[in-house]
This record gives structure tokens, C-alpha cells and sequence, in this order.
């Protein structure tokens, strides 16, 4: 092997990641958090406690194969006079935001 191509052959691999989704700006929130593919809480913010992002993974789980980047991209789950909207990122990362239903 040349010196050259063996020099190629070690460079690392230069990934680019979509910039991260703001979540702040959508209108009506009451909370949001980003929970990673393997679970762990990356952000969280407003009234969305520790236990129900947990519930949501869980949840998003058995829903379907929503972490591996196939099936389900978005799913609304209401309860009373709050919404919860849970979306798959390109990053496979999930994105919740917890809103006040009208």
C-alpha cells in the first residue's frame, strides 16, 4: 500500500448532523424535550416532568419501529386539555412538545 493511500485510508470520516430543531418557538407549548435514541434525556424544558418523557418513549416504543427511522414519523396523543406531539428526527432523535389543547 502507498503512503498515500494508507494516509487516506486512516483520515476520519467527517459526518455532518442536521442542526438541532428548536423547539422553543412553537407556538402554545407548555413543555418539550429531545430524548435520544437510546432513551436519555438530552433537553427538557416547561412543564414536562422527567416521568412523562419516559412514559412517551415507552410509549413511542410500542407504537413501532419508530427508532430505527422506519414506520411512524409523527404521532398527537391528547389527554383532557393537553396535547402531546412526538416527531422522529433525521437524527432518529425524538422531539416532544407538550401543548395546551384548545
Amino acid at each position: 500500500m502507498s503512503e498515500a493511500a494508507s494516509q487516506t485510508a486512516h483520515e476520519p470520516l467527517h459526518v455532518s448532523t442536521p442542526p438541532p430543531i428548536d423547539l422553543t418557538t412553537i407556538p402554545s407549548q407548555i413543555g418539550n424535550a429531545i430524548i435520544s435514541p437510546d432513551g436519555t434525556i438530552l433537553s427538557r424544558a416547561g412543564q414536562l416532568s422527567e416521568n412523562d418523557v419516559a412514559v412517551i418513549y415507552r410509549m413511542m416504543l410500542e407504537v413501532g419501529t419508530v427508532m430505527n427511522g422506519e414506520g411512524i414519523r409523527r404521532v398527537t396523543v391528547g389527554f383532557g386539555g393537553v396535547s402531546y406531539v412526538v416527531g422522529v428526527g433525521a437524527d432518529g432523535c425524538l422531539y416532544v412538545v407538550k401543548k395546551k389543547s384548545s
